[in-house]
């Protein structure tokens, strides 16, 4: 059942809304950085694709938004939003890698496979660019919320490894489940924060709330990761959602307990208008979130630890403070609930409708096309450490 749902839960745009010798941002290969020049000057989109795609909007910032897309829609499809808006708004650059099967990259879509770029970006971000990850906010809205929970979760679960021997048999453990490269996270560090848009619990549970015990062939069981995030999270979610009922955005900001920064939650706004007709309430609240949410709630979570030690120390046990218990037995009934009988396509395309959201004002300018600059030389501040020992 579960491969049945997954080969009708992918909805790339066709053809693909960008070509790499656009305008619209710098395209480059996480792959071959040093071909990233000969990527955007002379590729020409349709004869083939390119593995782990991304397009890197380098303003000069000092904090940089990993953005992972919706369903039913690619990159090209929110660059304008994020060239004339996004950035602008909330003074920040962004990295927005594209999934496989989608845009201008090879391959066919996967939970696997999107878990896999969320984890190459981030890990492009700070071991090539060389951005320390206090400066990086993890945004996933709809379907990229899923591999963004996955990516935080395993974030903290590596850096929680209280030995090298711990560290070890956590590593094994990975490459048994997952890949070895996802063991290597562990040296990386934990973000500055994380943004769920329309968050999801699991791809079952969008079709009835009745489910709430994970079912054998779910896809994206988000809710069984929420407990090992530990940075902080703010959760963004209409009222009104008709594609993800609201209450999914409700019970993943109960559990994530002291990490939740206070949500978004927006009275009538729906799955894919939150951005054009709510963002003078949306844009005030992440730049909050970004600027200084984000890390007050790590001083908090450092001043109401027993004992916390680095993750490189040997034979010291890490004490974290007890969790609090969540509130109420169960998950709320949605008003805007879809029905089971509502067709598939329709449940599942999430983040679809998108090249209507971000119309260009007029005589707004875009921003010229952007060029990497020394990763020694972002930002004039220093970067801001955040210390757990």
């Amino acid at each position: 059942m579960g491969v049945l749902f997954s080969s009708q839960l992918y909805h790339p745009p066709e053809p693909p809304s960008y070509e790499i010798n656009d305008d619209r941002g710098h395209y480059l290969s996480m792959d071959h950085p040093e071909d990233y020049d000969w990527l955007s000057k002379n590729y020409r989109g349709g004869a083939s694709r390119v593995k782990n795609l991304a397009l890197h909007i380098d303003l000069g910032y000092k904090v940089t938004v990993l953005f992972l897309h919706g369903n039913a829609e690619d990159i090209g499809m929110v660059s304008e939003y994020f060239n004339t808006t996004f950035c602008k708004q909330l003074k920040v650059n962004g990295f927005l890698p594209e999934y496989p099967g989608y845009g201008q990259s090879k391959g066919s879509p996967s939970e696997s496979g999107l878990n896999q770029v969320a984890i190459t970006s981030y890990k492009y971000l700070v071991s090539e660019l060389n951005i320390n990850p206090m400066d990086i906010v993890i945004y996933g809205r709809s379907l990229g919320t899923a591999p963004a929970i996955h990516l935080a979760a395993l974030l903290r679960k590596m850096e929680d490894a209280t030995s090298e021997d711990d560290y070890k048999k956590k590593a094994n453990l990975l490459k048994k489940k997952a890949s070895a490269e996802e063991a290597g996270l562990r040296e990386l560090g934990r973000p500055r924060g994380m943004v769920l848009q329309t968050p999801f619990l699991s791809i079952y549970r969008i079709l009835s709330s009745k489910i709430k015990a994970t079912i054998p062939g779910d896809l994206y069981v988000s809710i069984s990761k929420i407990n090992d995030i530990q940075c902080p999270t703010l959760v963004i979610h209409g009222t009104n959602d008709e594609i993800v009922p609201y209450y999914h955005g409700e019970e993943i900001q109960r559990t994530l307990k002291t990490w939740a920064a206070a949500p978004l939650f927006l009275k009538g706004a729906k799955h894919s208008n939150i951005e054009t007709q709510f963002s003078k309430k949306l844009y005030p609240h992440l730049r909050q979130f970004i600027d200084k949410l984000s890390l007050q709630i790590y001083k908090q979570a450092s001043q109401t630890k027993l004992t916390a030690i680095s993750p490189k120390s040997k034979g010291v046990e890490a004490k974290w403070p007890k969790e609090e218990k969540g509130r109420g037995g169960g998950i709320a009934k949605s008003k805007g609930e879809p029905l089971i009988s509502r067709s598939l396509r329709n449940i599942l395309s999430c983040g679809g409708g998108r090249s209507k959201d971000f119309v260009v004002k007029s005589g707004e300018k875009p921003y010229k096309k952007w060029t990497p600059r020394n990763p020694g030389e972002r930002g004039k501040k220093e970067n801001q450490e955040i210390s757990f020992t």
